[in-house]
């Protein structure tokens, strides 16, 4: 019995190093000689749930739960196998069950929450998250998702103090451990500077990636250069389907040059039967559906595809998986389009970016070097369809007359601050209305209320989620787009511009705040980008007021459509080709990576 206990204790040991297939062997010797053990049983079920396998974790932590009913970690992790499962209320009530258990269960209270947010309960999630933070008011994981989900409901109430309070335990453990437990994107808005982007950024990549080392070294896999032969490029995403990164995708593909290179794309999720996924698996060389594989085995499939430069499409959005690059499948890896920040991580050798958004001399706070291309960093899709079905003004709750300012950028990236600035362009404008996009409930209310503090709840207008094409053809009852400043409308103000509407933008610190710049620039309309909240309000009264000044603008933006570099789809890609070149003589040589900068 004392060895069965000595194999567990190495095993556990093996699992926290993130050695997966190692600890599960050894687990399995466990199970083989006390087939109760229910530790044993419950730690091969959270492997299978890490690797994706999800109905296999269900049914072995759902044994170990007939042998040991009392503990409130097999609860909460069936639960959050559920929730893959897609299954809320058996999740739900495994959450419920482990808080009966364990009713200070900080992990529990935020696995709840994330349960709340998929189904759009955000004041529900708000609320498990505080309930969690009584038993542990400085625990970081929950008070992250808390200012997260504030910031997602437009729940403004104490959310500067809150955030203060977060930065300020976030540097506290980073000082104390190296390491940090927040989740990476909602640092980029949490921190809005790129000196302390930079410093989050490679704590979080020590404790995320450095259990993966042995792993690695193990796996060791070997890459040489290969004279004369197409130089095999492969991206790596979860969103090439109906997802705001596949819309920008959908026709990149087609433009490289297949004289000197080999296109593979790696899906890790599942076909959502859309024409974004189609075309995209249609247009690459090679693709490859890699959902349910384990991440070793995607990474060995990389390998053995002999790629030589691999792009993470995702970085640290959602449903990233970036522990395939920390294993080293390739010899050039660069973080491409989806993650406005440095990933912090010695894996990553490149990030393409440009020079609006990271100015000369800021190169110094990016793990990555930079590989600059001469316009925007966004690739787009120049034939996008517009619907010829435009929507009349009562079909979307406007009215029939006046002016429309509309942003349909998320909520969360709506602060306080904004709605300062847009209540005053509103006062200066008779007659004009907001147009917000929303599809939760509890976030429009409290915007509305926010809209009512400020005196123009009646001027409120809420535009709900629509199919691609229609939703570019209802920017024609738009008049003005106006941008948030901590997070920039990215994709939407692509949109926008495609659709023919102007968008008006101040950048600001970092990337995930100068990219409307960036896109506004390569379109040719740098009269849009301001430099101060002042400047901001007055040129969008300023145009609002003269209607004959507007006009012209949109003229000018209809006329620039399909002759600036923002929409030419194929000189994107040979200016990605042209770096990635340079990337690879850099490896032929046996150098080290260096800064690219294609004119």
């Amino acid at each position: 019995m004392e060895n069965i206990e000595k194999v567990y204790v190495q095993a556990t040991q093996l699992h926290e190093k993130g050695q997966l297939a190692q600890a599960f062997a050894l687990y399995k010797q466990v199970i083989a000689l006390k087939p109760n053990h229910a530790d044993a049983l419950h730690r091969i079920g959270v492997i299978f749930h890490q690797n994706g396998q999800h109905h296999q974790a269900v049914a072995c932590i759902g044994k170990a739960i007939e042998i040991g009913p009392d503990k409130a970690e097999y609860h909460c992790n069936l639960g959050s196998c559920f929730i893959h499962l897609q299954k809320p209320k058996e999740a739900e009530g495994q959450y419920k069950i482990a808080l009966s258990l364990d009713p200070k269960s900080a992990s529990v209270y935020q696995n709840m929450g994330v349960l709340m947010h998929q189904q759009d309960r955000y004041n529900d999630e708000i609320a498990s998250y505080a309930k969690g933070r009584k038993f542990h008011p400085n625990n970081i994981k929950l008070l992250n998702e808390l200012v997260k989900t504030k910031k997602d409901a437009c729940d403004w109430d104490e959310l500067d103090a809150l955030n203060k309070q977060l930065q300020k335990e976030i540097k506290k453990e980073i000082k104390t451990t190296g390491k940090t437990t927040a989740t990476a994107f909602h640092m980029l808005y949490t921190f809005d500077s790129f000196k302390d982007q930079y410093y989050f950024a490679k704590a979080y990549a020590k404790g995320r990636f450095t259990p993966l080392k042995t792993l690695r070294d193990q796996l060791a896999f070997s890459y040489h250069p290969r004279k004369g032969e197409k130089i095999r490029i492969g991206y790596v995403c979860s969103d090439f389907g109906n997802h705001p990164t596949g819309h920008l995708m959908r026709t990149m593909f087609e433009h490289h040059n297949r004289d000197r290179f080999e296109i593979f794309a790696y899906s890790l999720n599942k076909d959502d039967g859309s024409d974004y996924y189609k075309n995209i698996s249609q247009s690459a060389d090679h693709f490859v559906e890699l959902f349910g594989m384990s991440i070793p085995d995607k990474a060995k499939r990389i390998n053995a595809d002999k790629i030589d430069i691999l792009l993470d499409v995702m970085g640290y959005i959602q449903n990233s998986q970036s522990e395939i690059f920390a294993l080293r499948p390739a010899p050039i890896q660069v973080s491409f389009l989806a993650y406005p920040g440095t990933m912090g991580a010695e894996f990553i050798d490149y990030l393409v970016t440009d020079s609006q958004v990271v100015h000369l001399g800021e190169e110094k706070y990016f793990t990555e070097k930079l590989l600059k291309m001469p316009d925007s960093y966004f690739v787009t899709d120049n034939q996008q369809k517009i619907s010829d079905d435009v929507p009349s003004r009562a079909e979307c709750g406007l009215p029939e007359e006046g002016f429309v300012f509309a942003c349909f950028n998320k909520p969360y990236k709506i602060t306080a601050q904004m709605f300062d600035l847009w209540a005053q362009i509103l006062k200066q404008v008779p007659d004009s209305v907001l147009w917000l996009f929303s599809n939760i409930k509890d976030c429009e209310d409290n915007l509305k209320k926010e809209a009512e503090k400020r005196g123009f709840a009646d001027r409120l207008v809420f535009a709900k989620r629509e199919e691609k094409s229609q939703h570019l053809a209802r920017h024609a009852l738009a008049d003005m787009f106006l941008d948030c400043f901590e997070i920039n409308a990215h994709t939407t103000a692509i949109d926008a511009l495609w659709a023919g509407l102007p968008v008006l933008t101040k950048p600001g610190n970092s990337i995930i705040s100068r990219a409307s710049a960036s896109i506004i620039n390569a379109m040719g309309m740098e009269n849009w980008v301001v430099t101060s909240n002042e400047e901001y309000v007055e040129k969008a009264v300023y145009y609002a007021t003269n209607p004959t000044k507007l006009s012209a603008e949109k003229k000018k933006l209809k006329t620039l459509k399909n002759k600036t570099a923002l929409f030419d789809t194929a000189k994107y890609v040979k200016s990605l080709e042209e770096g990635f070149l340079q990337a690879y003589e850099q490896y032929k040589e046996s150098q080290p990576p260096k800064e690219i900068n294609v004119i």
